[in-house]
C-alpha cells in the first residue's frame, strides 16, 4: 500500500466551527471538507472532480 505524507503549515489558519456566530472558535485541525479541497487544489482537480 502506498502512502502520501506531507506537512501543511501557515502563519494563520482558521477553521470556524459552524455553530458560532461572532466568537472566533476554531477547530484545532482542518475539517475533512477543507482537506478534500486542499488535496484537490494540489492535484489540480476542478471543484466537481473531487466531490
Amino acid at each position: 500500500m502506498k502512502t502520501l505524507i506531507f506537512d501543511i503549515w501557515g502563519d494563520f489558519g482558521h477553521f470556524k466551527k459552524f455553530y458560532t456566530t461572532s466568537s472566533p472558535l476554531t477547530f484545532s485541525v482542518p475539517p475533512p471538507t477543507a482537506i478534500y479541497g486542499i488535496l484537490g487544489a494540489i492535484l489540480g482537480l476542478s471543484k466537481n472532480d473531487y466531490l
